[in-house]
Order: C-alpha cells, then structure tokens, then sequence
C-alpha cells in the first residue's frame, strides 16, 4: 500500500464480536479517552470527512470499521473515561473492547490518543499495559499539540515520557501535524509487515 492513493470507506459498526468483518485486512485500533480526538485523526489519516465527530463524549458505544487503503482497516473504538457513563454501560463496553484486544487474528497495532492538555492518568496506565501484556504494538500519540506553546509542549512531552517511560508521538489532526509521518509509520511497520507475513 506504499505509494498508492489511501481509499478510505466505512464499513460496519459493530457491537459483539460475532458482527466483526472477515479477517483479511491489517486493522489498526484507535483508542483513547472521549474527547481525545479519535474521530478527528481518523478523519486526517484517511483524508476524508468520514468519521463522525461527537459533540458528545462518550456517545460511541460501538466499534466502527474503516478500509484503510486495499490492505488495512481502521477500528474506532468508544472513548472511555466518561463521568456519565454507568457501570452497566460500562461492562458490555469492556467486554466488547477486550474481546476484540485479545481475540482478533489480524489485529497489527493500536494507536492510544491521549490530549496534551490533560494529565496522564491510571487509564492510560492500565490501558498499555493490557496491550503489552497481549504483545500488541502501539503508538502513544500526544493530541492537540496546537494548543499548547512549544515551552509547554515540550515540558509536557518530557513529563510523560518520564513518567510512562515510552516515547510520545506528537500531532495535531486540525493542523495536519505530524498526520503524513504516522500514516507512513503504520503503513510500512504494521500494514506491509503484516502483508508479508
């Protein structure tokens, strides 16, 4: 898929394992906090207004699948973290989201949105572990870089990375920052790696 135009259409949502697509695309997950900006770089890296932004947190509750070129997908998961969201709301979500983590066969790495303006917290924390724990390559991305100074960037940046001892991948959907270099990295690394295999 190197140097070919990305096509890019939606495909299904999904709320059970049972609904999922066949297995034989690469997909990528995308996963964060509500209001991490998920749909917006979705948005950026398929270069096309298909996924729909919320002006509600936590609304999406399903999983929602997008081609990704002729050899991958891209998977929109819920955000998590949401304050309204209730515990019976929250198990199903759980179950569907690490079903599909520790399940699915063509599953080749995960992005994990975290927005710069907010702290790191136990849910990022837990959140890679689970995908260290089930040996899935990920990329830890720093949201909305544009709206933060490059002194404040710059001691935020550093500040995760010391504290989370991984590396930080900053971007910014709206301002196109950073979009073609991720799009390049996750195509080469997982798409193609995973086409070879």
């Amino acid at each position: 898929m190197g140097s070919e135009t990305v096509v890019s259409a939606f495909i299904k949502s999904a709320g059970n394992l049972e609904q999922f697509p066949d297995g034989s695309k690469a997909e990528i997950a995308i996963l964060g906090r509500s209001n991490a900006g998920k749909s917006t770089l979705i948005n950026a890296i398929l270069n096309k207004e298909i996924a729909f932004v919320s002006k509600t947190p936590g609304k999406t509750q399903l999983l929602n699948f997008f081609d990704f070129g002729k050899s991958g997908r891209i998977v929109d998961f819920p955000g998590y973290g949401y304050a309204q969201i209730s515990k019976e709301e929250t198990k199903p979500w759980t179950e569907l989201v690490e079903g599909y983590l520790s399940t699915r066969p063509n599953l080749v790495g995960a992005l994990v949105l975290v927005d710069i303006k907010r702290p790191m917290t136990d849910d990022e924390t837990n959140l890679l572990n689970f995908l260290k724990v089930h040996d899935i390559p990920y990329l830890l991305l720093a949201t909305k870089i544009d709206k933060l100074s490059k002194k404040d960037l710059n001691r935020q940046i550093s500040s995760w990375q010391n504290k989370m001892h991984e590396e930080v991948f900053p971007i910014s959907s709206r301002k196109n920052i950073g979009v073609d270099k991720l799009r390049k990295t996750i195509v080469k690394n997982w798409v193609e790696t995973w086409q070879k295999s």
